[in-house]
């Protein structure tokens, strides 16, 4: 029975959670001052988040640097329970599919992945509710910067519901389910990335690339982490005029016309698009360096379990 347990879905599903997780927190750490400003420029319409060095200078002025890790505390929350609650229904819907030994086909990841990705966002949307407030330091019933950030997690969420009701904890969650396909290309990219890759470099090494070897073939550390960038470089584009919108709606409680109305009005075409060569700088350097962790923290895990099983399995021997 110990033998059997690396093999249980149900583990399997666990060990992709937690490592997603682990490998999420990590890499918003490291760039976090990047999606700070991104999501300032997104928001706010004044001349000083024109451009991402104004958009630094104003922050570090006003508040000074640690302005630029206003909310990393509860992005840290949503940021763990967003990549663990994917990971962990990403895998367990393969296993379902009886697609966990097996090389996906475009369609088949794209569908796992969007299933996930709901799920997901379902769950996690008010904790990028708070998060979102935190990191424009606007609270419930203010229009400056205030006390949002230094109220701190809970403080904030209460003064959410009290002022503003319990739905506002869901504000954008419609573009947020739109958004849905961002991690679905991303994921889908990345796979096709690694499968083609996968496929070049045992045809090089001269080896047969069958389906399992290219399931198990290792990359290095750059190789991960450039397809990574590449995959979210991708998704980002494509959706980065629906994130604008979320991000409003998630600070101001707007509906998705009035926000597209008022966006069109105040910045025309270009206002949704505020704020993108921060953003993509962000999300590709955090999706890179998160595939990078995720694939070598999950296998680090499964080592540990391994030797951790073995030396039962030889106790229980003696």
């Amino acid at each position: 029975m110990m033998s059997n347990v690396l093999d249980n879905k149900r583990t399997d599903a666990l060990i992709q959670s937690v490592s997603g997780s682990t490998a999420g927190m990590l890499a918003l750490s490291l760039v976090y001052p990047l999606q700070t400003v991104a999501t300032r420029m997104q928001v706010e319409s004044s001349a000083d988040y024109e451009t991402v060095p104004q958009a630094f200078k104003h922050i570090i002025q006003e508040e000074g640097v640690k302005g630029l890790f206003s909310g990393l505390g509860s992005s840290w929350l949503a940021t763990a329970a967003q990549q663990g609650v994917y990971y962990y229904f990403y895998q367990r819907m393969r296993d379902r599919l009886g697609l966990a030994d097996q090389t996906e086909s475009i369609w088949q990841n794209l569908k796992t992945s969007t299933a996930a990705a709901i799920m997901t966002v379902l769950i996690v949307n008010p904790l990028w509710v708070i998060s979102t407030r935190q990191t424009v330091n606007k609270s419930p019933g203010t229009s400056s910067s205030s006390s949002s950030s230094s109220q701190g997690f809970f403080s904030t969420l209460i003064n959410i519901i009290k002022e503003e009701g319990f739905s506002s904890l869901y504000s954008g969650l419609l573009p947020s389910l739109i958004l849905v396909i961002n991690p679905a290309i991303q994921y889908t990219c990345y796979e096709l990335l690694k499968t083609l890759l996968a496929t070049y470099f045992l045809k090089r090494k001269g080896k047969n690339p069958t389906t399992d070897r290219i399931a198990k073939y290792t990359f290095s550390f750059l190789e991960y982490f450039l397809m990574g960038a590449l995959s979210k470089t991708i998704a980002t584009v494509l959706t980065y005029p629906i994130l604008v919108m979320r991000s409003k709606m998630q600070v101001s409680k707007e509906k998705v016309v009035p926000a597209i109305i008022k966006t069109w009005a105040e910045d025309g075409w270009r206002g949704f698009f505020n704020g993108m060569d921060a953003k993509i700088l962000f999300s590709v350097l955090n999706a890179a360096l998160l595939m990078m962790f995720q694939e070598r923290i999950s296998k680090y895990i499964s080592h540990i379990l391994q030797s951790i099983l073995m030396r039962r399995s030889l106790s229980l021997k003696k």
